[in-house]
């Protein structure tokens, strides 16, 4: 009984063993062959289109489809000898993707419509997309095309009508789009907070994501607090915002307006707030007037100076990248130099009195009576710009605020 044993061992070290992926290979893809076979030194391997190797495990591209016969000899002993029958399928055009594995919402894609090719038979495309699949390079007779998904959490469905030779294939690929992080506006209606999420290539449907004094779904809470305060923003870590004619950091008044050199009266409020160099900025009046910490002892005119005199300013945001100062006016939306030269009318467009600068998305966003408008941010010196101004959305918002820090989708809510 021991000796049968020795020889059934002896007998199974010799086997010759081997296997292929993927078990149903199509002509023009590469096939892996492993081979286990525990003993032997010289391999030979026959893959019955007239082609060999010897190595111990290869790859192999057959060209064309059909029945083979592949057989792997070792050390050269017909004993020693395994034959299996292969079936390569003819190759069916398909969608692929080019260079990525993942595919993620409003992220530039890049797809091919690929077939294996041995004959170079005429090739003729025509991508079928639907409305929430948008082409951003290529033309939809192209082989390849770069598309972006509008939707994210969902299967999405991309088609091709391919003609190969004298064949027509309907070829249909489904995408699992993931999310994916981006910056965001928040915009509050007398009782709602709205999040809309902008991209490189479009923006999301805004979203409610709050009350309009519910904090606790904002990520931010400076975000908040500049949605729901007058002037609301935070500056080296320090919350302003402003009521009437006085600037509030945190729940104490810092200062007001008798106080800060230029001989305003408390008869106002204050319509504009801003941070720049660490030179605060108010709008009042007719003007923007400009102070240091340091420049309000009473009776001082400041250093920094008044801008704009006569303009009203409704509300304004500054570009801190350009230096630029963007203020809205009963005619508009206007732009001008940190120093208030070179201003410069956008576009009449501009009824509310809400404004913000997105530097991460490089636009500046106004309410007006139809909803939240943008424009990319000026960058010429003398302020000109060719770009149109374009809705965003139909929010009919009273404040705007950025939230500069990428993040995903936040669920609807209220």
């Amino acid at each position: 009984m021991a000796v049968l044993c020795l020889l059934m061992a002896a007998c199974k070290e010799k086997e010759v063993i081997f296997t292929y992926s993927p078990d149903v290979p199509r002509a023009g893809q590469s096939i892996t062959f492993t081979n286990s076979t525990a003993e032997g030194e010289k391999w030979e391997w026959n893959f019955g289109d007239g082609t060999t190797s010897a190595a111990k495990s290869p790859s192999k591209v057959y060209k064309r489809p059909g029945t083979y016969s592949v057989v792997l000899t070792v050390d050269g002993k017909k004993s020693r000898r395994l034959a299996k029958t292969l079936t390569v399928v003819d190759s069916i055009p398909q969608i692929s993707l080019v260079n990525d594995s993942v595919v993620h919402f409003m992220t530039p894609v890049k797809l091919q419509m690929s077939a294996y090719d041995p004959y170079r038979y005429n090739k003729l495309y025509y991508w079928i997309l639907n409305d929430d699949v948008e082409l951003v390079e290529g033309e939809l007779e192209d082989e390849y095309i770069t598309v972006v998904f509008k939707q994210h959490d969902v299967n999405m469905l991309v088609n091709c009508l391919f003609t190969l030779g004298d064949d027509v294939y309907e070829c249909e690929r489904s995408f699992y789009v993931e999310d994916t992080t981006a910056v965001a506006l928040y915009m509050k209606t007398p009782d709602r907070i709205y999040c809309q999420r902008t991209f490189e290539y479009g923006e999301e449907t805004p979203v409610v994501c709050a009350s309009a004094w519910d904090k606790s779904q904002i990520p931010d809470y400076a975000v908040y607090y500049a949605l729901t305060t007058n002037n609301g923003l935070r500056y080296h870590g320090q919350l302003y915002h402003t009521e009437g004619h006085s600037i509030y950091r945190g729940t104490d008044v810092w200062t007001d307006v008798t106080h800060i050199g230029y001989g305003l009266s408390a008869g106002q409020d204050i319509t504009g707030l801003a941070w720049y160099n660490n030179i605060c900025m108010i709008a009042y009046g007719y003007g923007i007037y400009r102070f240091r910490e340091s420049d309000l002892d009473a009776g001082y005119t400041p250093e920094a100076g008044a801008i704009l005199t006569d303009v009203a300013v409704l509300d304004f945001a500054v570009d801190s990248v350009a230096r630029k100062i963007y203020y809205l006016t009963t005619a508009g939306l206007n732009v001008c130099n940190i120093n208030g030269d070179q201003a410069r009318l956008l576009t009449a467009k501009a009824s509310g009195d809400a404004v913000c600068v997105d530097n991460v998305m490089n636009r500046v966003y106004w309410s007006a009576e139809d909803g939240v408008w943008c424009l990319p941010l000026v960058q010429s010196s003398n302020n000109a710009t060719t770009d149109s101004p374009e809705q965003l959305n139909t929010v009919l918002a009273a404040t705007l605020a950025t939230d500069p820090t990428p993040r995903y989708c936040l669920v609807p809510h209220y």
